[in-house]
């Protein structure tokens, strides 16, 4: 995985600038960073994965996710606006079931909704999950975990 990195920041080096899956009103901070730190040209192309209704179009790309699309919605329209915490590492972005754990228990002990997108680990992810953490979190409303 170093490897992986190590050239991709060599790939960036030698770029004209790097395309971005976000946008400025969402990470001020980042656009700013690649505007005043790396001064390199970023294009803030993001989101790239929107949400979409046609399942087809889902499966076509190999987005096949484990909640359904109005079920999140419903949950995400009965929260606070700006209250939800969203956690995405990403698909490249490996963590060992202890990772995993010290992640799950940091979002219920922040106490805030959250929507948490993770890979799938294994057969059906359960080993990563604390005991009991889907009915105290996600049963109880708090969260929303998103395999896939």
């Amino acid at each position: 995985m170093l490897e992986f990195y190590r050239q991709v920041g060599e790939a960036v080096q030698k770029s004209d600038g790097v395309m971005v899956n976000s946008f400025q009103e969402l990470e001020p901070e980042y656009a700013e960073h690649y505007r005043n730190v790396d001064r390199r040209k970023a294009w803030h192309v993001g989101p790239v994965s929107l949400c979409n209704k046609d399942v087809l179009e889902k499966s076509g790309r190999g987005d096949k996710t484990s909640i359904d699309f109005n079920k999140s919605m419903d949950w995400l329209d009965a929260k606070a606006r700006g209250s939800v915490i969203y956690v995405c590492f990403g698909s490249i972005s490996q963590f060992s079931t202890a990772q995993l754990r010290e992640i799950a228990i940091g979002l219920e002990a922040a106490d805030k909704p959250f929507v948490w997108v993770v890979r799938e680990v294994g057969g059906d992810g359960a080993e990563w999950v604390p005991e009991e953490y889907e009915e105290r979190v996600v049963g109880a409303g708090k969260g929303l975990i998103i395999r896939g």
